[in-house]
């Protein structure tokens, strides 16, 4: 988006115009050039330490010796940025599993989550796995965790990288979150994890042909989905459970309507104020009981989190 000779903005071919007019009528002209050139920008690499493995201060070193340049993340205790990193291919130490390649604001959620060793916990819409195995690996490998997906052979995925990481505790699941499906002996359980699919608009840099394939007409048919997803997964939590509603994308319709129709239709979950639980350092993105990341500001993808428990 470029300022034309009167002054008025005019739109490059780097973003569609509906996604301009939104962020214009959001935001303001100065917030929506400063998104426009974040999101033309290549994303860096960060890496999750595989902390059942090894601590994140070893594997900086470890990395620091194969020639790479790594730094801590500013909000994730787990988290690395490898700058000017080669392939993914060649990656030094992938396939032992002293880490997992995740974006620093996808880690919060799981802070969010707040999983604990020995519990029961269920996650929805869980392949590839980046944030199936960071439950298992806050659980320290001692509980259970059920991992559903519609699709099977994304389930192998789940499955591959548990193997690589070392953890031990996951079973996967083939079914629909919007729809009831059977657990084992009908249980319910300590947590669940609703990271549930989404338009993605706050992952644009990693993911540019998003502005073309999907376009406002998507978000509001998400919007339903993500709200059966929600309604169907509310019937698994245990009294006293959590339920983390989670997406990565910037837009009201996926995000706080989502949860505030939600609680309007169940009295029985009320919103937990997780600013006042300790989140790794992820205070300065929470307002109202909500996690909101939002690029450029945040420096990271755009990622919102909600956590609500069943009284």
């Amino acid at each position: 988006m470029d300022e034309d000779p009167g002054g008025h903005m005019a739109v490059t071919e780097s973003h569609p115009s509906w996604l301009i007019r939104r962020w214009l009528e959001e935001m303001g002209v100065e917030e929506t050039l400063r998104i426009c050139k974040w999101d033309n920008q290549i994303a860096p690499l960060t890496l999750r330490t595989n902390t059942l493995k090894i601590d994140r201060e070893q594997l900086i070193m470890k990395l620091r010796d194969k020639g790479l340049s790594p730094s801590p993340t500013l909000y994730s205790s787990e988290g690395i940025m490898l700058g000017g990193a080669p392939p993914v291919s060649e990656l030094p130490f992938f396939k032992e599993g002293l880490y997992v390649i995740q974006d620093e604001a996808s880690q919060l959620v799981t802070s969010i989550l707040d999983p604990r060793p020995g519990e029961c916990i269920f996650d929805a819409c869980a392949a590839p796995g980046g944030k199936t195995t960071h439950i298992a690996q806050r659980m320290k490998n001692e509980g259970e965790v059920y991992a559903l997906d519609l699709n099977r052979q994304k389930l192998g995925l789940i499955e591959e990288a548990c193997q690589r990481v070392g953890i031990k505790i996951v079973k996967v699941l083939k079914g629909d979150a919007s729809h009831s499906f059977p657990t084992p002996k009908g249980m319910k359980f300590d947590r669940i994890l609703a990271d549930v699919p989404c338009s993605g608009f706050g992952t644009l840099r990693r993911n540019p042909d998003l502005r073309w394939r999907k376009g406002e007409e998507e978000i509001k048919r998400l919007s339903e989905v993500q709200s059966s997803i929600l309604r169907n997964l509310s019937s698994y939590v245990k009294e006293g459970g959590i339920l983390v509603y989670s997406t990565c994308t910037v837009f009201h319709e996926e995000n706080e309507d989502v949860v505030e129709r939600f609680l309007s239709e169940h009295p029985e979950f009320q919103l937990d104020q997780i600013d006042q639980i300790p989140l790794d350092r992820c205070h300065p993105f929470i307002k109202k009981g909500y996690l909101k990341t939002f690029p450029p500001m945040s420096e990271m993808d755009g990622f919102f989190a909600v956590r609500l428990s069943k009284i």
